[in-house]
């Protein structure tokens, strides 16, 4: 199969820029939690992104209740500042 020297190009860069933005989730995070929610700020930390989930580390359980609540809005401002998918947020302790 051939293969023109653009279409690789193309290829290689969006691939730079998808790893770019992967390495960019946590400052994403903390930005999009101090819009949102900044009191919640300092007992979470961000985890990974596996498939279209992103996973947040919480001190305790009391703090998960209270971010369930905003998870909504999380997420649509995650999906605002990124073009990664982001589908679920799991708050875990």
């Amino acid at each position: 199969m051939w293969l023109d020297l653009a279409s690789i190009v193309r290829r290689q860069r969006s691939r730079f820029e998808h790893g770019f933005e992967l390495a960019e989730l946590p400052q994403l995070w903390e930005r999009t939690l101090r819009e949102v929610y900044p009191e919640a700020l300092a007992a979470t930390q961000y985890r990974a992104l596996r498939g279209d989930t992103l996973y947040i580390a919480v001190d305790d359980t009391i703090w998960v209740s209270e971010l369930e609540v905003h998870k909504t809005l999380l997420k649509e401002r995650m999906r605002q500042g990124s073009s990664i998918r982001i589908d679920a947020i799991v708050f875990t302790l």
